[in-house]
């Protein structure tokens, strides 16, 4: 293909928008989830689920514990998503993380006082 050949086709995809067009947003999912999107929660649980359940499977001893914990950790999600008002500072999987690792300390603390 010539030079010329590939200048018309990128000039043919590179058309500029209609006044009308809206420039497209790709929101996180923590942003959808504060914007109330019905379907941010079936795609927080199928990107992070895996993650969320190993995390909890790893520290808890039995499958219940687990199940409970990201539970638990899934519910912090959604409050800390409406929290923080879509707002996010970090990236999202490193929130995600943080929000595991401060349920599983409170899950914890909580199992040490019933001793």
């Amino acid at each position: 293909m010539e030079q010329a050949q590939i200048r018309t086709i990128i000039r043919t995809y590179q058309r500029p928008l209609a006044a009308s067009a809206k420039p497209v947003v790709f929101l996180t999912i923590l942003q959808r989830l504060n914007n109330k999107d019905t379907e941010a929660v079936a795609d927080c649980i199928d990107t992070y689920g895996n993650l969320i359940w190993a995390f909890a499977r790893q520290h808890m001893r039995s499958w219940q514990e687990a199940d409970l914990l990201a539970e638990e950790i899934f519910k912090d999600i959604w409050s800390y998503a409406e929290e923080q008002g879509g707002s996010v500072l970090l990236n999202e999987p490193t929130v995600i993380k943080k929000i595991a690792v401060s349920r599983l300390n409170k899950h914890v603390c909580e199992s040490v006082g019933k001793f």
